[in-house]
């Protein structure tokens, strides 16, 4: 099994593609046959994508989807981190506290993982099967002034910064509708005459037609803006 996984990353894409569509498409007691002899293989294995394995058994038993961290990049963000996901990158969330920005999108396609609908032949028409190396995704921050840091992405839909509140010495100038997202602290936004209180885990939505506004307080904003 393992000297499997490994060859999985010499895969070209239609092989790659060619796999997982094979995988996906097992029947019941195949799968359960391979799910079996990958956890048996897992208890033994120190490696992160083999724990993980064991760990998402535990949440989804039998799922076929558990063998997931063997074909996927298994990424770790800590605080202040960010990444970025090309359209098409099939993924899943394990575990922590993120905030997820996304394009306009009308669908969410699953694989497995979830008590909610599986459509795999649908899914397969949207993934891009394309190699990344982990390092790849990461974002690299650019500070800015008046305590903005931005994480800049590779696509024109979205930008994404997180502001140093007490360094928010100057207004922020508005091209665009905006959500401010509280990580830490407490913070007043004001926007002309109206102002709105923020604290951690709460949000604000800031109209295009707003020109302006000033963060005034401590903590840590994140803000995502549309491209207008």
């Amino acid at each position: 099994l393992e000297s499997l996984v490994e060859a999985l990353c010499w895969l070209g894409e239609g092989k790659l593609r060619a796999f997982y569509e094979h995988l996906m498409g097992l029947k019941e007691e195949k799968k359960d046959c391979l799910v079996a002899a990958a956890l048996s293989f897992a208890e033994t294995s120190d490696h992160p994508a083999w724990q993980e394995v064991c760990r998402l058994n535990q949440f989804y038993p039998g799922d076929i989807a558990v063998l997931s961290p063997l074909l996927l990049n298994v990424v770790e963000l800590t605080p202040g981190q960010a990444m970025f996901l090309r359209a098409g990158t099939l993924h899943t969330y394990l575990e922590g506290t993120a905030l997820e920005i996304m394009a306009c999108s009308d669908n969410v396609l699953r694989g497995g993982l979830t008590s909610k609908h599986v459509d795999v032949p649908e899914l397969l028409k949207t993934i891009e099967f394309v190699t990344v190396a982990p390092a790849d995704v990461y974002l690299k921050p650019e500070r800015e002034e008046n305590g903005e840091t931005r994480f800049v992405s590779p696509v024109d839909d979205f930008l994404f910064s997180v502001i140093q509140s007490e360094q928010a010495s100057e207004p922020f100038q508005v091209k665009a509708a905006e959500i401010l997202f509280c990580v830490e602290g407490h913070q007043c936004i004001r926007a002309g005459e109206r102002s709105v209180e923020l604290t951690p885990g709460s949000a604000c939505f800031i109209s295009a037609m707003a020109e302006s506004y000033r963060v005034e307080g401590v903590g840590r904003l994140a803000r995502a803006t549309s491209t207008p």
